[in-house]
């Protein structure tokens, strides 16, 4: 399948017997996915991060300019295999298991994911960053793991 920006989205071939293992509805809806996004913000930090099948564009700063580094392949099979797992259609309505970002306790976070029949995207309700609804922590963790860190 060639996807809108012109590159291929055969998981088949390079995720073995788990690619196999999904419904044909997941498949679609994989290979339908354009880009992840996951921002963070309270008064003294942001962070912004947007993952395509060849780019991961970051920023740790509200100031900073959008940085891009190429993907992978593999990091991006890894990131659809995650999605495969989550009721797309339920993002809008996950249910934050903390609240503390709506008295600056945390920092308020959102998970997006844009397809090619939704140009707007599916957005989660806002979270306690660190503290995602469970159904969308393990992609989150792997964003966050193909950023580097602050230091």
């Amino acid at each position: 399948m060639i996807n809108a920006c012109g590159g291929s989205k055969d998981l088949a071939s390079n995720t073995g017997d788990n690619y196999s293992s999904l419904t044909q509805e997941k498949r679609d809806m994989i290979n339908n996915i354009q880009m992840l996004e996951y921002t963070a913000n309270s008064r003294g930090s942001h962070i912004l991060v947007r993952i395509t099948e060849k780019f991961i564009n970051y920023k740790l700063n509200r100031n900073d300019e959008l940085i891009a580094i190429s993907n992978t392949e593999k990091n991006w099979n890894d990131l659809m295999l995650l999605m495969a797992d989550l009721d797309v259609k339920t993002i809008p309505s996950l249910e934050a298991p903390s609240k503390a970002h709506q008295y600056d306790g945390a920092a308020h976070a959102t998970f997006s994911i844009y397809v090619q029949k939704d140009e707007e995207g599916l957005q989660t309700p806002t979270f306690d960053a660190g503290n995602p609804h469970k159904a969308i922590a393990p992609i989150i963790d792997k964003m966050m793991s193909l950023i580097p860190s602050k230091n």
